[in-house]
């Protein structure tokens, strides 16, 4: 894969050989990611759980979403000479956002420009950094001012004809190579694959930024659509270009989400009726007692696996055993929230009984990592036990 990611920066220094030394100031942005664990387990006999994401979602931007030229980025300082609305403009924007615009339940998990996530249906306004991709939507939710920006002339990204052409090839002929070159190329030219020392080499962060702030600003059209349309869904799980909804069987049964398998789209990952979530890459999916999607942290047996929360006490010396997490209602992630943001959130201690049924429950706070592990352990046996050994999925 390195000489993979070489090749293609090879690629992008001949069509941009010269960078503005403003780039580099974008190399700190936190474009995070939606990552949310926001339910700990649903298992209600009036709820189907939906599953779904974009297909290609990464490897789309880079063929279809333009990026400023790294050449010509300028620094704005004063709102009214940005552009994120101009499609001949493209760029970066710190901005402050109010959640007075919108209000809804349960509130939309975002991160703060300091990488903490935040309530949007507080008051206190909060920052973060988006792409121009992402204005719509942003201005849509949130009462959104604009703080500075960086931003350029739009151009295609370097390696759009690229990704069409691996595109084509993987569906046309079901090529497992080009779709693991797809799912990777977007990192090409972040911090893994650079060094100072060569041209070639270097980094280039306005066009690694913009993939995965592209992803993000989908996530949140979708996650408005779908409030929309079940206003009582529960957001269980997201990553990065996928959700997890718990929504009323009777309502999806009359109307499914729109699933669409075209390149770019939305589409349905799978349908149950149970499902436990454990952490981010740790979750199981049940429909009719029988296993139908599940990831295990990387492995490929379906339950093997250890419930426990551990962290390295020596990589992370300053590790702290204080995370929130959501069951049902709310958001979370493991993360220690700041003075004010923690006050944004209910917390209250969790029992095995309280998070089987969810009444009244908005948000949970564990004091320690072996209380964590009692309850989210009982709730995996739980599921596995209702699971026909002999039908899962391999």
């Amino acid at each position: 894969m390195s000489d993979w990611m070489l090749r293609l920066r090879r690629m992008v220094a001949r069509k941009v050989p010269r960078v503005h030394a403003l780039d580099q100031r974008l190399r700190y942005m936190n474009m995070a990611s939606m990552r949310v664990q926001g339910v700990a387990s649903e298992q209600r006999a009036n709820r189907t759980i939906v599953g779904i994401d974009i297909n290609g979602a990464c490897s789309y931007a880079v063929a279809h979403v333009n990026i400023p030229d790294p050449l010509r980025l300028e620094h704005r300082k004063d709102e009214s000479d940005c552009h994120p609305d101009d499609p001949r403009w493209s760029g970066f924007y710190l901005i402050e956002a109010h959640a007075s615009k919108f209000w809804c339940t349960p509130p939309i998990p975002v991160r703060s420009a300091q990488g903490f996530f935040v309530s949007a249906q507080a008051s206190y306004p909060f920052s973060l950094w988006i792409h121009s991709s992402e204005w719509g939507i942003w201005s849509t939710l949130f009462e959104c001012t604009i703080l500075e920006g960086y931003e350029g002339p739009a151009m295609v990204h370097p390696l759009a004809n690229v990704a069409n052409a691996l595109q084509k090839q993987k569906t046309q002929w079901n090529d497992t190579n080009a779709k693991a070159m797809l799912s990777s190329m977007h990192a090409c030219m972040g911090s893994k694959w650079s060094a100072d020392d060569h041209a070639v080499t270097k980094a280039i962060w306005s066009m690694h930024h913009m993939p995965l702030a592209w992803v993000r600003g989908e996530w949140l059209r979708q996650w408005h659509r779908t409030m929309q349309a079940y206003p009582d869904a529960i957001l269980c799980y997201a990553n990065v270009d996928s959700m997890h909804w718990s929504i009323d069987a009777k309502q999806y049964a009359q109307s499914p989400l729109q699933s669409r398998p075209e390149w770019g789209n939305w589409r349905t990952m799978f349908v149950g009726d149970r499902g436990v979530w454990l952490a981010i890459g740790k979750y199981w999916i049940a429909r009719n007692q029988r296993l139908v999607h599940h990831q295990n942290a990387g492995s490929h047996a379906p339950w093997r696996t250890k419930v426990r929360h551990r962290v390295d006490t020596k990589k992370y010396p300053g590790y702290r055993p204080w995370y929130s997490t959501c069951v049902w209602h709310g958001l979370g992630t493991a993360t220690i929230l700041v003075r004010k943001e923690r006050a944004l959130v209910q917390h209250i201690l969790p029992t095995f009984k309280s998070v089987q049924s969810g009444h009244g429950l908005t948000a949970l706070q564990l004091r320690s990592v072996a209380h964590d592990r009692l309850w989210k352990k009982k709730l995996w046996f739980l599921l596995k036990r209702g699971c026909n050994e002999e039908t899962q999925n391999p």
